[in-house]
């Protein structure tokens, strides 16, 4: 899916990628070394970058757990329109 080749082309620059997708197979993304995580984040877990690249339901209606993802300063990249409020979109 295009959601791994971003996951790819991220890692070929050296960035450290995890993902919540409950489409892509936990398989595929074992494959490239990619760990998942649960939109309800850990409190120890900030992201500088938050790419949501699906429009799933799933993530619709769910900014604020998103955003709990996020550190400080952070960017929300919405590739698909699935929030009201990103940063940056497509």
């Amino acid at each position: 899916t295009k959601v791994l080749d971003i996951g790819v082309e991220l890692q070929k620059y050296g960035v450290l990628v995890s993902y919540n997708d409950p489409w892509v197979s936990q398989k595929d993304w074992d494959y490239l070394g990619i760990s998942p995580i649960n939109l309800t984040g850990d409190e120890n877990m900030k992201f500088e970058a938050v790419i949501l690249a699906v429009n799933h339901d799933v993530y619709k209606n769910r900014e604020l757990e998103i955003r709990s993802l996020c550190g400080m300063p952070s960017i929300l990249i919405d590739v698909k329109g699935a929030v009201d409020n990103a940063e940056w979109r497509l």
